[in-house]
């Protein structure tokens, strides 16, 4: 990959994660277990292979299977991809990370890569912070020729704990040349009011995007605009307008388009919630060019058990005057409360009919053993394709050797966050045993800070906080919670 590739990367991962989101409706929960999608769940057990196995009529036939690699105390290093060619596992891909000191006692982030039957160096990463430890610098170096080259880095300025301004550059062989710079301005109760970004054309900064916000009383964002540079001026591109009820939850969302020097309606979505604060209904509604008024497009709604755990859902689309049934889905849980079984119907116009099956079978300790996806054939449910899991008990992991158990520290835990997925904003809770500095910072696939949630002292007990993400695009994020020497991560999906 060339140097332009490399800082496209990091963007473009998140781009195509929303592309393919947004490809269905606009859905704000639910990843569908019938296209391949798996629950998250809790579990602290490590997890060791996963085998997926596909079904031919008969007999379950291997197809890949991933090994997870650890270092000794239990970190997951990296992992190792297989495929079955009909005898045996052969090696296709893999990475792993570890970590080295340079002569300057620089403490680096080295990922190696898996060619044939040995492991290679291939890039590294060096976090620097500040005294707040706050991340300042971070540099991004490729392995060629039996030494390290650089590539880019980006650099990062603070107000307190808001960060206010980043630049990237990319090495030229010689010296760090800037590439591109972002501002964000922030207002006395730390929302984001504007954010922009400029680039460098070799002799000046040049405008390029910039995202302005405004919220209400209650910090929740009420209006979002996205403009690009002309020149030495903005230029209108799209708008969000969000409104919310008395408990603060999200109730519609518009978005308009900029044409012909004023905003046009494109896009409107409806929130409804029962007394519990679940969310029940979902509707998506457009605005066509021919339009005189919002057009209905497509509907959810969804059902809860008396927990408030989420059971399904029946989609709708609009008939010539009225909403038409499409399609229900139907979970099941066990005793734990753990889904073991999701139900996929279609409407025929009288009657459900079964399309698909999703099942899930856990192990003892509670965590999932086996993902199972079958088809209806008119008259049963058909395999199709499983996944295998297996987890350690203080056993033998496929590459690494045996593997002690890492020591669990009860006195920090990390919940689920609530709704996942989710649209405009996800309930983050955690639990401390003793009062702790606590950070909980929401970090993109490739690791990069996308936003600190919590850097404070906090008390003793459980605690939730309420992450609202102004201007992101659809995909998978991860939570990351530090606190009394402990950390702990889960991963979350937004669906825009």
């Amino acid at each position: 990959m060339d140097l332009v590739g490399h800082i496209a990367l990091a963007s473009s991962l998140v781009l195509l994660s929303a592309e393919s989101v947004q490809a269905q409706p606009n859905r704000p929960f639910e990843a569908e277990a019938s296209v391949g999608v798996e629950p998250m769940h809790d579990s602290s057990a490590r997890l060791l292979e996963e085998i997926s196995q596909d079904w031919d009529g008969l007999e379950w036939l291997n197809d890949n299977r991933t090994e997870y690699v650890f270092d000794e105390s239990g970190n997951r290093l990296g992992e190792l991809r297989q495929s079955w060619d009909g005898l045996t596992w052969v090696n296709l891909s893999g990475s792993r990370h570890t970590r080295e000191l340079d002569s300057l006692g620089r403490d680096w982030a080295v990922t190696e890569e898996w060619t044939e039957a040995s492991w290679i160096l291939a890039s590294r990463l060096l976090w620097i912070y500040d005294e707040q430890g706050h991340h300042i610098e971070r540099i991004y170096q490729e392995w060629s020729d039996d030494h390290w080259l650089n590539w880019y880095r980006d650099l990062w300025e603070w107000d307190g704990e808001l960060q206010v301004r980043s630049t990237t550059q990319v090495w030229d062989g010689a010296r760090w040349v800037d590439n591109e710079r972002t501002f964000t301005t922030f207002d006395e109760r730390g929302n984001r009011i504007e954010y922009f970004s400029l680039l460098w054309d070799g002799q000046m900064w040049n405008n390029e995007s910039r995202l302005l916000y405004a919220h209400d009383d209650r910090d929740n964002q009420t209006e979002r605009i996205f403009q690009v540079g002309d020149g030495s001026e903005w230029v209108n591109q799209d708008r969000g307008l969000n409104s919310y009820d008395a408990a603060g939850n999200l109730t519609e969302e518009v978005d308009l388009v900029w044409i012909n020097g004023a905003w046009r309606n494109h896009e409107k979505h409806v929130y409804v919630y029962n007394e519990s604060g679940k969310m029940i209904e979902w509707e998506e509604y457009f605005y066509f060019g021919h339009s005189t008024d919002w057009e209905p497009n497509w509907r959810d709604i969804y059902q809860h058990d008396e927990q408030g755990r989420y059971l399904g859902r029946i989609g709708h689309t609009w008939g010539e005057s009225d909403w038409v049934k499409v399609l229900r889905s139907t979970k099941s849980r066990n005793d734990a409360g753990q889904e073991i079984e999701t139900l996929h119907e279609d409407w025929t116009g009288t009657d459900w009919v079964f399309t698909s099956r999703f099942r899930i079978a856990y192990d003892d300790s509670g965590n999932p053993v086996q993902y199972l996806w079958g088809n209806w054939d008119g008259s049963e449910f058909v395999n199709r394709h499983r996944r295998l899991k297996k987890y350690d008990t203080g056993i033998t992991s496929g590459i690494g050797g045996p593997v002690p158990l890492p020591d669990h520290n009860d006195g920090v835990k990390l919940h689920p966050n609530y709704p996942n997925p989710f649209a405009s904003s996800t309930t983050i809770s955690f639990e401390l045993s003793r009062a702790a500095k606590v950070n909980v910072t929401i970090l993109d696939p490739l690791g990069r800070v996308v936003q600190v949630l919590v850097d404070s002292d906090r008390e003793a007990g459980k605690q939730e906080i309420q992450w609202r993400p102004s201007q992101l695009g659809s995909g998978l994020y991860i939570v990351r919670l530090a606190a009394d020497g402990v950390v702990a991560t889960r991963s979350i999906l937004l669906v825009e």
